[in-house]
């Protein structure tokens, strides 16, 4: 077992240690508005930081990042708050065939299946696909053996499906 990371989607509260995918962000005690990277199910770690829409809070917070899950208040900062939700990103490419050649596929630790990341690139070779996963794996920090574990764990019948796509069994 590596120890690159924790095996877990979702950066681990400090406070309650729930495992959270996003903070909730407070701004002059006005505003609550979710902060995460990416968008929708494609959140992505080198995403550009997203707010959500603005909801109306009054209790007084100026600039805090609070747990979605204990209500407590992690971050003042925008760069600390997207480095604790790096730090919970446990995902790798793997190459994927398509009728007209490959491309890539986004795993995610604990989701069944892949989400298609034909932005990425089409490629004519397996191996031309499997080489850029590779190395955008290796500059997330996932070493191949563990980036193949992932890559079969998403294949296991115990595993969760993803919610946005109906299981098609």
């Amino acid at each position: 077992m590596t120890d690159w990371k924790a095996k877990s989607i979702g950066a681990k509260c400090p406070k309650c240690g729930e495992a959270i995918s996003h903070l909730l962000y407070y701004n002059d005690g006005v505003t609550r508005q979710f902060f995460e990277l990416g968008y929708g199910p494609l959140r992505l770690p080198e995403g550009e930081p997203r707010y959500s829409d603005v909801q109306f809070i009054d209790d007084g917070h100026f600039h805090d990042y609070d747990c979605p899950k204990c209500g407590e208040t992690l971050f003042h900062s925008e760069d600390d708050a997207m480095k604790f939700l790096r730090s919970g990103w446990i995902m790798c490419l793997t190459a994927i065939v398509r009728a007209d050649g490959f491309i890539v596929g986004l795993v995610r630790e604990g989701e069944r299946g892949y989400y298609p990341m034909s932005s990425y690139g089409h490629f004519k070779t397996y191996e031309e696909a499997q080489k850029f996963a590779d190395n955008y794996n290796e500059k997330l920090g996932v070493p191949p053996k563990e980036a193949c574990e992932i890559v079969l764990r998403s294949m296991r019948r115990d595993t969760p499906a993803r919610e946005d796509v109906p299981d098609s069994d």
